[in-house]
């Protein structure tokens, strides 16, 4: 079938194409080209780059390291808070249809109307302390004999 002297052909690998290279080619610059290229863009903000804390906290003095002293009737006033909504709710309660609060040279006055025992005409409460709490305590508790006594 074959002739004698016929030899199966070898297959030939696909021959890789050929590059030029410049004689002024050097690799060691080549991947310092290729690593600007790859180095990632900078992400640009509309904002300020946030502030890093001061390392050195400053402290205010207090008064008393100056020898100034905090007067009596202040102290009072910013140790005790008054609860107004608790004040209103009791006003309410009672029926009252006046309350009037007034600083005077004593302190504080405090006023407060409310119908009476019968339907005749209103009592009146009225207290004058030296802070505004101490006042609205003693109305609270004609306010609360009052309704006892009702």
């Amino acid at each position: 079938m074959f002739p004698q002297n016929f030899q199966p052909q070898q297959r030939v690998a696909a021959q890789q194409p050929v590059f030029f290279v410049p004689t002024n080619f050097h690799p060691h610059m080549q991947s310092k080209v290729q690593a600007q290229a790859v180095a990632p863009r900078p992400v640009i903000r509309a904002q300020a780059p946030e502030e890093k804390p001061a390392s050195a906290a400053i402290a205010m003095p207090l008064p008393e390291q100056f020898g100034i002293q905090k007067h009596a009737a202040v102290a009072k006033v910013e140790a005790r808070e008054i609860d107004w909504a608790l004040v209103h709710r009791k006003l309410q309660g009672a029926g009252s249809v006046c309350f009037q609060t007034e600083k005077v040279a004593q302190g504080y006055r405090i006023v407060c109307m409310v119908p009476g025992k019968t339907s005749g005409p209103l009592q009146r409460f009225e207290a004058t302390a030296a802070d505004q709490g101490q006042a609205v305590d003693i109305i609270m508790a004609h306010l609360d004999q009052l309704q006892q006594t009702r």
